[in-house]
């Protein structure tokens, strides 16, 4: 092999292992959406505590939405795991509720 089809071999080399790096770091940054949007839907259903038994799946999330005043719709997103993303700022909101309503208790 001559250096230029060196070059050439290593370039594609390093073009993969680049690529394999940027897929591994989408795969991280995915799995973190992931979870922020679980650990979001159990803190929204901590704030809808306690459920009666005979109320249905609505009325809770109605509950939860109202007291951070959360859209009802975006509210139902996060409790399903349905939420893309959550942002920072829902988050605080979100952990600042439980934290109050923790302390209440």
């Amino acid at each position: 092999m001559n250096p230029a089809e060196t070059a050439g071999a290593m370039s594609t080399i390093n073009g993969r292992m680049a690529t394999d790096r940027n897929s591994a770091a989408r795969r991280r940054a995915r799995l973190e959406r992931i979870a922020d949007v679980r650990e979001a839907s159990r803190l929204l259903q901590d704030l809808a505590q306690p459920l009666g038994a005979r109320e249905a799946v609505q009325t809770w999330i109605k509950r939860a939405a109202k007291s951070i005043d959360f859209d009802l719709v975006r509210a139902e997103s996060i409790w399903r795991e349905e939420a893309r993303r959550i942002d920072a700022w829902e988050m605080d909101i979100l952990r600042a509720a439980v934290r109050g309503k923790r302390r209440a208790k």
